[in-house]
């Protein structure tokens, strides 16, 4: 893979964006004052859309990065954030990664009250326990800081995390939002799916029982003619044993 380079003004325009969302002020000293990490998400994300663009249209790999090479930097970090996410190895290690930053290192619901938190090591292990039923790795917590989606300080001597930036609240809480409404839409499925089952089998145990109740009439009506018969052949003998007596006695 060629190293990329960065044309003048894309550079100008990727500084100036970053401004936008850092609320970094510009100064003509000291130009832009934006977090290292900032500058790497933002070009690594860059260059992988060469990258697959690319691949994509069997083409020789660009070496320069144009301004028209740029993405939407609305939506950078969004894209940046589910690329991160989804290069995990497995789907447990996903699960694990987005219950850990959108349920648990964050405080609030929506963007106006929403919060990063810096939390402990142990207590985000026990709370990924007992709230998620997830072990939480060092490996995880050491690729997730890895690429800039969160960081490690040192208070009072104990290891804590938060999230790196306030920019990746927008992409975390929309990523949070689609996770419920999907298990909503499960819960809604699995409730329906088991009313549905209970449904057919109180149906089945209806039509159980009205065949067994159509099986006890048709017993009792056949020991109602059994018994009528009886009692026809009884008087039929009765009535002929008297006639028998008469004609005996004449």
């Amino acid at each position: 893979q060629e190293p990329f380079e960065y044309e003048p003004a894309a550079l100008e325009k990727i500084l100036s964006e970053l401004g936008k969302s850092s609320g970094a002020i510009f100064d003509q000293e000291a130009q832009y004052s934006i977090e290292a990490f900032q500058l790497q998400m933002v070009c690594l994300t860059i260059e992988q859309n060469l990258i697959a663009q690319t691949k994509k249209s069997k083409t020789g790999q660009p070496t320069q990065v144009r301004e028209s090479d740029l993405p939407d930097f609305g939506k950078i970090y969004e894209q940046y954030y589910t690329n991160i996410l989804a290069q995990l190895p497995d789907g447990e290690s996903r699960k694990t990664a987005h219950a850990l930053l959108e349920e648990v290192m964050v405080i609030g619901e929506g963007m106006s009250d929403i919060r990063r938190v810096s939390i402990d090591k142990d207590l985000l292990r026990d709370t990924m326990l007992r709230d998620h039923e997830r072990q939480l790795s060092q490996d995880l917590l050491d690729y997730l800081e890895d690429k800039f989606l969160i960081r490690r300080e040192t208070i009072g001597g104990r290891i804590h995390y938060e999230i790196s930036h306030d920019v990746l609240l927008p992409p975390l809480l929309k990523s949070r939002e689609e996770a419920r409404q999907k298990a909503a839409r499960a819960q809604a499925a699995a409730e329906f799916k088991e009313q549905q089952a209970a449904a057919e089998k109180r149906a089945k145990e209806a039509e159980i029982l009205a065949e067994q109740e159509r099986e006890r009439r048709k017993e009792a009506d056949r020991r109602r003619r059994q018994a009528l018969i009886w009692s026809v052949i009884s008087i039929a003998g009765f009535v002929l044993a008297a006639a028998t007596g008469i004609w005996a006695l004449d």
